[in-house]
């Protein structure tokens, strides 16, 4: 089947329809932000009233439960109108201020033993990595991405394509 010639004047109407989509796109998705923005705005003082609400009625609920210790032996827990209230045993917990301090004391307490203690994390330096040669790269096991010349359709203006596919995969199925 012998290949069709293409002419740049095809190419640019193709383009054209291409970029009339993706400005209406741009467009419902720019309309469907701010009414998303607008209700944001309008339902946040809401919102916030109603968390310090419920922080002082939690607050309220575990000073009754404090002071009736004695109402939770057995069962040690209750469930009242989906809440769980009542006594557990407390999990305890380490904390400290300065992470450098602490890594440095279990460095000179514990020596060759002090990565048990210690998260250490180890990764390439992809910027340092690409001032080596091919060979050397591949003698590493990094592959080389295809840098000759490739396809690319894109919007040149805006992230469209990323809200888009947010939209459409957290978006249900329609039938």
């Amino acid at each position: 089947m012998p290949v069709r010639e293409i002419n740049l004047m095809e190419i640019e109407k193709a383009a054209l329809a291409y970029s009339e989509a993706t400005d209406r796109l741009r467009s419902l998705t720019d309309a469907l932000q701010e009414t998303l923005a607008a209700e944001k705005r309008a339902m946040l003082k809401p919102i916030r009233a109603a968390a310090q609400q419920a922080k002082e009625r939690r607050g309220a609920l575990a000073a009754l439960v404090d002071i009736a210790r004695h109402l939770f032996g057995k069962p040690r827990t209750l469930i009242f109108h989906s809440i769980k209230v009542g006594l557990q045993k407390g999990r305890g917990g380490i904390t400290w201020d300065d992470s450098e301090h602490v890594v440095r004391r279990i460095e000179a307490v514990f020596g060759e033993e002090a990565e048990s203690y210690l998260h250490i994390t180890k990764r390439p330096n992809k910027e340092a990595l690409e001032g080596l040669a091919v060979a050397e790269l591949k003698r590493l096991g990094c592959q080389i991405e295809e840098s000759g010349d490739q396809v690319l359709v894109r919007p040149v203006a805006g992230d469209v394509e990323t809200i888009v596919n947010r939209l459409l995969a957290d978006a249900p199925e329609e039938g």
